[in-house]
């Protein structure tokens, strides 16, 4: 075989074994074997979280994190700093405060990020603003029954080129 076929092989074979990734500055959770572990359970301060929560955790906030390992639930347990006393926000508080109809499934966008997690949470701390945009006020969707919510962090977004980090 040629150097470049055993490159795409070593390659193809690494990256099947990646199941999950979430990278914070200078923290990450990899989950590298989906074979051993069945599901991973995180848990913030004792309430459970989405994977996509951690992203809008500041590492120096971080006082103690810890994995239990064993039977079909691999469990994380991440502890704030007790002197932070931050409010966490579920998307469904986040829209009885801001949404005056109520209809049954308001889409959320955080950072121009589709929230696709019903376990993710944001920090109030973290919330730079709020916007609800209506189906009837979005072109092409004026008969369509919908809430848009787009929520603005002081989080930096990422700049992506060509698949890699340009700039945070």
């Amino acid at each position: 075989m040629k150097k470049q076929h055993y490159f795409l092989l070593i390659l193809a074979i690494a990256t099947s074994q990646l199941r999950a990734q979430t990278k914070l500055d200078s923290v990450s959770v990899v989950i590298t074997d989906s074979r051993a572990v069945k599901s991973t359970v995180i848990y913030l301060d004792g309430q459970r979280i989405s994977q996509q929560t951690l992203d809008f955790i500041k590492p120096d906030d971080i006082q103690s994190f810890d994995v239990e390992k064993g039977g079909e639930q691999e469990k994380i347990y991440v502890k704030l700093k007790k002197d932070l006393n931050y409010k966490f926000l579920s998307m469904a508080e986040i829209a009885s405060k801001h949404i005056r109809r109520k209809l049954e499934h308001p889409l959320f966008f955080v950072n121009e990020k589709l929230v696709t997690d019903s376990l993710f949470l944001l920090g109030e701390h973290l919330v730079r603003n709020i916007k609800v945009h209506t189906s009837e006020t979005l072109p092409y969707y004026e008969d369509q029954k919908f809430d848009l919510v787009k929520i603005v962090t002081t989080v930096p977004t990422p700049i992506y080129i060509r698949g890699g980090i340009a700039a945070n």
